[in-house]
């Protein structure tokens, strides 16, 4: 009996998009169909593979995002004429809250992707343990 099927490979393809973090023990326990079959079918098929979340220090929203291109742009604005002035003159600062505690590891966070789809991102996050550092 051939388990490759065009119903098939839609079934695989739902689950994987459903649940991007889905263990291949567990669509085949949903599926009924055998594992080394849903792998053939990733990635021979479906062309997914999984990939770990890349870490960024932090998710900026748009608003800051802004804020932070307003700032540059005052900057650039101020440098035109007198760059080496207005650099000497630039005291920066900053306070944040280093998070050293990630409670999902690397495997926990491996998402099924397709070709050319973005790689996930994500932030330390913690459930007890910071430090607050304060840079200038």
């Amino acid at each position: 009996m051939e388990v490759v099927t065009e119903e098939n490979i839609r079934l695989i393809e739902e689950e994987l998009l459903s649940g991007r973090r889905l263990m291949l023990k567990e669509i085949s326990a949903r599926l009924e169909i055998p594992k080394t079959t849903i792998i053939r079918i990733i990635h021979e098929h479906l062309h997914m593979k999984k990939v770990s979340a890349s870490w960024v220090p932090r998710l900026l929203s748009s608003i800051q995002k802004e804020h932070h291109l307003t700032c540059f742009q005052k900057i650039l604005e101020l440098c035109r004429g007198n760059q080496k002035q207005v650099l000497e003159s630039i005291v920066t600062g900053d306070e944040t809250m280093v998070l050293y505690y990630d409670p999902l590891s690397k495997r926990e966070s491996m998402e099924w992707r397709k070709p050319g789809e973005a790689q996930p991102r994500k932030t330390k996050v913690t459930q007890s343990a910071k430090i607050m550092a304060m840079i200038f």
